[in-house]
């Protein structure tokens, strides 16, 4: 339904009704920070540039941990005295740019890598940008192009953390 007044044009109705579709396989890599996520697309939705990214930078600096977590379940057995404490420093940094990048560095599949930049520390880079110097049409449409990177590294990091869960619990069920 449409309404003409003298303020102008208003649209009151939408039919079909606007929804998000979202990837069901990303609502479960997602987890907690799925209604974050859903966030993201209604801001982006409704022409809310800026909140879209504030959302999909909060996600990429949340799940930096989760991140984090899975190179300590990897690695930690492994590592000396040094490693460890490399490791403690990074994770309780303030600085988010000294913890991104170890955990970038440290346990990043390959490819999530495309001449040596790392997809986690460009969304969070091309977001912070976004939401401190450019308008709502501008950050729509870095939205739009963070939100394939997004979903592919999500998924990535998902299937290897899964990948290693599995090969983790066929290994400890092999008898001898």
């Amino acid at each position: 339904m449409y309404v003409w007044q003298d303020s102008g044009f208003w649209k009151v109705g939408q039919t079909p009704e606007l929804r998000e579709a979202i990837d069901p396989h990303l609502k479960k890599v997602l987890g907690k920070s799925y209604s974050l996520y859903l966030k993201a697309i209604r801001s982006r939705n409704f022409g809310f540039g800026i909140g879209a990214l504030s959302y999909l930078r909060r996600i990429v600096e949340d799940e930096t941990d989760a991140l984090m977590d899975l190179l300590k379940d990897d690695k930690w057995e492994d590592w000396n005295e040094v490693d460890r404490k490399r490791f403690e420093t990074a994770r309780t940094t303030y600085q988010y740019s000294q913890k991104i990048e170890y955990a970038a560095e440290s346990i990043l599949p390959a490819a999530a890598f495309a001449n040596g930049r790392d997809s986690f520390t460009a969304l969070h880079d091309v977001t912070s940008s976004g939401v401190h110097g450019k308008t709502e049409e501008e950050c729509i449409a870095i939205f739009d192009q963070c939100n394939l990177i997004f979903t592919r590294t999500f998924r990535m990091l998902y299937e290897h953390k899964r990948e290693r869960d599995e090969f983790a619990a066929q290994l400890l069920a092999l008898k001898r």
